[in-house]
C-alpha cells in the first residue's frame, strides 16, 4: 500500500494514495486493522489494491459460523438479518420467524403470498426511498427537514437552491404490530427507518452540463422510490404528467410505487380537499398524519397482521437447508446451502 505499518501495540494515521486516509492499528505481529476515513467506495478501492498486491479474501462466514449457538440454520439466518436490519421494529418480527419457518409445510400459505407480503416487510431491513417531488419553492426541502427532524436540505426562497438530490435517513413511527407480532412501545416511536430524497424543483433549467447530470441522477433515484410525495403549495397546482415523467415519478409508479399528493403551507392556504395530506412545516399541522400515511403506504395492513413466514432471506427456501432442520447435531452438513448466496431484501 506504500505505507509503513506501525509497531505492535501502536496506531498511526497514513495516506494511502488513490484510496483515502486511514488509521492503521497493529494488534499483533500478524494482525493489522486498516480503517479508512470514507465509505464504501474507499473500502472497494482498498480491497482492490490489496488483491492486486496478492492478498486473498477470506470467505465470508456462514450464518451458523457467525452464530454457533443458534438452534439451527433458520435461527442463524434470523440473527444475521437482525444485525443488518435498519429499522428497530424489525427485531420482534425477525425473532418470531424461525418457529414459523419450521412449521411451514411448503403449501399453506402459498409461496407467492409469502413473497408478496415479504416485499412490504423488506422495508424493515433496507430503508425504502421516499422521494419528494414538486415545483420550485413548493416547500420540498422544508418538508424533508421537518420529517428528518434536522436540517439536511438547503431552504431558500431562491428558485433552484436544491440543484442535486439530497438523501437522509429518517425514523417514522412503527405500527403496533408487524408480521402479526406486537411491537414494544420502546421500538415504535422511531421504529421504521426510511431514506428521504429531496429533489431539484420541477421545471429547473438544465443550464449547464453539471445541472443536466444532477437532474438525470435525481430522476434515476426517484424512479427507484417506493413512495413519491407530490408536493404542491396549498394543493393548487399539481405536477402534470409530463413533469412527473421528467422527474421519474411515472417510472416509479410503473414499478409499484405509491404516489401521494401532499399540499404544503397549510398555515397559509388551509387544508386542501384534493390532497391525501395537508401539512404546514411552520405550525407542524399534518406532519404526524403524513408520517402515518407513509408507514401505511410502505407496509400496508396485510404485512402488519401477517402470521405466516417472512421471506427475509432467499436462502430460507434452499432445499439442503430445509432438509437439514431435522438432522441431529453433527450429522452431515445441513448448512451447506448457506455457504453461497446472499440475503435478498426484495
Amino acid at each position: 500500500l506504500g505505507v509503513a505499518a506501525p509497531a505492535v501495540g501502536r496506531a498511526a494515521v497514513a495516506t494511502i494514495e488513490g484510496v483515502d486516509q486511514a488509521l492503521l492499528s497493529r494488534w499483533t505481529p500478524e494482525q493489522l486493522t486498516i480503517s479508512v476515513h470514507a465509505g464504501p467506495a474507499a473500502l472497494r478501492a482498498l480491497a482492490g489494491r490489496l488483491e492486486a498486491a496478492g492478498a486473498a479474501r477470506r470467505p465470508e462466514p456462514t450464518p451458523r459460523e457467525r452464530w454457533p449457538w443458534a438452534e439451527d440454520a433458520l435461527e442463524a439466518l434470523a440473527l444475521s438479518a437482525l444485525t443488518e436490519a435498519a429499522s428497530p421494529a424489525a427485531a420482534p418480527a425477525l425473532l418470531a420467524q424461525p418457529g414459523r419457518w419450521r412449521r411451514w409445510d411448503g403449501a399453506s400459505p402459498e409461496l407467492e403470498e409469502i413473497r408478496r407480503v415479504s416485499c412490504a416487510l423488506s422495508a424493515l431491513l433496507a430503508p425504502a426511498t421516499v422521494a419528494v417531488v414538486g415545483e420550485v419553492n413548493a416547500g420540498k426541502s422544508s418538508l424533508v427537514n421537518a420529517l428528518a427532524r434536522r436540517d439536511v436540505s438547503i431552504v431558500s426562497a431562491e428558485p433552484g437552491a436544491t440543484r442535486d438530490h439530497v438523501g437522509v435517513m429518517a425514523a417514522l413511527p412503527a405500527p403496533a404490530q408487524l408480521a402479526g407480532v406486537a411491537i414494544p412501545e420502546a421500538l415504535r416511536s422511531g421504529g421504521l427507518v426510511v431514506r428521504l430524497l429531496d429533489t431539484p424543483g420541477l421545471g429547473l433549467e438544465r443550464a449547464t452540463e453539471l445541472d443536466a447530470q444532477a437532474l438525470a441522477l435525481a430522476q434515476r433515484r426517484v424512479a427507484g422510490a417506493r413512495v413519491v410525495l407530490l408536493l404542491a403549495e396549498g394543493g393548487l397546482r399539481w405536477p402534470d404528467e409530463e413533469a412527473l415523467e421528467q422527474a421519474g415519478a411515472l417510472a416509479a409508479q410503473a414499478a409499484g410505487a405509491r404516489l401521494l399528493r401532499v399540499a404544503s403551507k397549510a398555515d397559509l392556504h388551509g387544508p386542501s380537499s384534493d390532497a391525501d395530506v395537508s401539512v404546514s412545516v411552520v405550525s407542524e399541522e399534518g406532519l404526524d398524519a403524513l408520517r402515518q400515511t407513509l408507514v401505511q403506504a410502505l407496509l400496508g395492513c396485510e404485512a402488519q397482521t401477517w402470521t405466516g413466514p417472512w421471506l427475509f432471506d432467499s436462502r430460507l427456501l434452499d432445499a439442503p437447508l430445509r432438509s437439514g432442520l431435522s438432522s441431529p447435531a453433527g450429522s452431515g452438513d445441513p448448512d451447506a446451502a448457506l455457504r453461497h448466496g446472499a440475503p435478498d431484501h426484495g
